[in-house]
Order: C-alpha cells, then sequence, then structure tokens
C-alpha cells in the first residue's frame, strides 16, 4: 500500500494520535522534573540546628513550658511518667470509640445514602464532634518572664493539647525511637500547628516545603535534649565509666577496620580475580 492509497481521515487520525502521544510525554517529563525540583527544594530546605527557624521553633517549645529561650536541657519539665503515658493511651482508646458510635448513629440515620454521601454525613459529623470536645484538666505552666510567646497563644494551644487528651506540655524524653512514639508524634503535630502563624507574625520566613524538614530536625532536637538530660543525671565515677567504655567502643571500631582493610589486601594478593569478577 502506498500513501496515495490510504484515506486522507486515516492519515489524519494518524497525525493526532502522534501528537497526542508527544503531548503526554512532554507533560509527563515537565511533572517529572518538576516532583523532582520540589524534592531538591525540600531537602536543602532542611535547616541547620543554628538556623533562625529552627532556634525560633526551640524558642516557643521553651516558652510553652514556661522557660526562657537559654534554659538547659536538664531545667526543661520532667519526661512524661509510665502512668500518664497509660493513662493517655485508655483515654484516646475510649475517645475512639466513643466517636466511632456517634459517626455510626449518623450514618444509620440515613439508609438510603450512597457511599459519597456517607464519607460527607460521617465527615461533617466528626468536624462536629471535634468542636464539641471537652478537654481533660491541663496544668499549665506558669509563664516565664518576659515570655515571646502571648497568654493568649499559650492559652489556645493548651486547650488544643487538653482536646487531644494530654494534661501538660512534655516530651517522652525517653522514648528510643522519637518517630515511633505516639505521645512525641502527637505532641509535636501540635506544636508545629501553633508555633508556625507566631513565627510568621515574628517574620520568621517559613517555606511550605521546609516543614518535613523542620519537623525531622525537631524530633533530633527533642532526642539530643534527653540524651543530655539523661547525662546530666549521671554521677562523676558513672560518667567517667561512660566515657570509657565510648572511647573503648571508638578504638574497637577502628581495629575492626583496620583488620578488614588489611585482610582485604591480602586476599587480593593471592585471589585478584575473586574480587574484581566475584
Amino acid at each position: 500500500m502506498i500513501f496515495s492509497d490510504v484515506p486522507l481521515e486515516t492519515l489524519a487520525d494518524g497525525s493526532q494520535r502522534r501528537r497526542k502521544i508527544a503531548k503526554d510525554r512532554a507533560q509527563d517529563r515537565q511533572t517529572g522534573q518538576t516532583l523532582a525540583r520540589i524534592v531538591t527544594q525540600a531537602a536543602e530546605d532542611k535547616p541547620h540546628h543554628r538556623e533562625k527557624t529552627l532556634r525560633s521553633l526551640q524558642t516557643f517549645t521553651k516558652a510553652m513550658m514556661g522557660l526562657p529561650s537559654s534554659a538547659k536541657p536538664e531545667e526543661l519539665a520532667t519526661g512524661v511518667t509510665a502512668d500518664e503515658l497509660a493513662v493517655w493511651e485508655s483515654w484516646r482508646e475510649r475517645r475512639k470509640t466513643a466517636l466511632k458510635k456517634r459517626l455510626d448513629e449518623e450514618t444509620a440515620k440515613n439508609p438510603t445514602a450512597n457511599e459519597q454521601e456517607v464519607k460527607l454525613i460521617r465527615k461533617n459529623a466528626l468536624d462536629t464532634l471535634k468542636s464539641r470536645l471537652v478537654g481533660v484538666t491541663f496544668r499549665s505552666a506558669p509563664m516565664a518572664l518576659s515570655s515571646p510567646v502571648s497568654m493568649h497563644v499559650k492559652r489556645e494551644m493548651e486547650a488544643d493539647l487538653a482536646k487531644s487528651g494530654f494534661t501538660r506540655f512534655i516530651f517522652d524524653w525517653n522514648a528510643r525511637m522519637l518517630h515511633d512514639s505516639v505521645w512525641n508524634t502527637v505532641m509535636v503535630d501540635i506544636t508545629m500547628r501553633h508555633w508556625l502563624p507566631w513565627a510568621k507574625r515574628g517574620n520568621v520566613e517559613v517555606m511550605e516545603t521546609a516543614l518535613p524538614g523542620i519537623k525531622s530536625r525537631f524530633f533530633e532536637w527533642i532526642s539530643n535534649q534527653g540524651v543530655t538530660r539523661k547525662k546530666a543525671q549521671l554521677t562523676p565515677p558513672e560518667l567517667a565509666q561512660q566515657r570509657k567504655y565510648a572511647q573503648y567502643v571508638r578504638n574497637t571500631k577502628r581495629k575492626v577496620r583496620w583488620v578488614s582493610f588489611i585482610d582485604s589486601h591480602s586476599v587480593f594478593e593471592k585471589h585478584p580475580d575473586n574480587l574484581l569478577f566475584g
């Protein structure tokens, strides 16, 4: 078949398909490049501990604890106790059960609603229930002298904490993995939610793409405070023993690396092809 035998409509359809494929590929490339820029920007925006943004978050956190920005780790409020964690977990389970019961009741009132309508009904009911939540009794820390956080901001965040079942503003310093601690995760989310508008009012520029990096650094800072607090509680002999052990571990690792390096070179001399080609 030669082109003169092909109907013009078929040629036009083929040309349109090719243009559409080329356009789709160009859009895919552009989308990929945009996502790559966002990821790169987020990584570059991850702030260092000394940067103004993270210092602002640290200052806000200490002020909420009733402390000045210069407060040392060992001066921070005592960590959450095992009893407090148990009571909070029990409170969360009871609230979850109560909310589910109320949502099911609202859904049952609309038996003919389709799936999309049920989702909307449950969302509206949940928003209403959340607005009516009564918080637990909260033990507020006293305002620090010359506190950069106003009483209004402090009370607003404390009310939010109380509605989430917290009786005081504190972190679980003893959590082995901070990201695995539900207490710390919820506490960090609430803290950042109230810190962000406060920081912006204080002319601290915070980019949305930087928030994941800031959150990650905040977790690191909390962890560091916990480690420093533990060290401060050690007696001089215990601290000396800990340093001695840390030095032993570092020396052992160096010896292991050096022995591995020597062994690899001796093996290479005897069997060079095995190391190069497997």
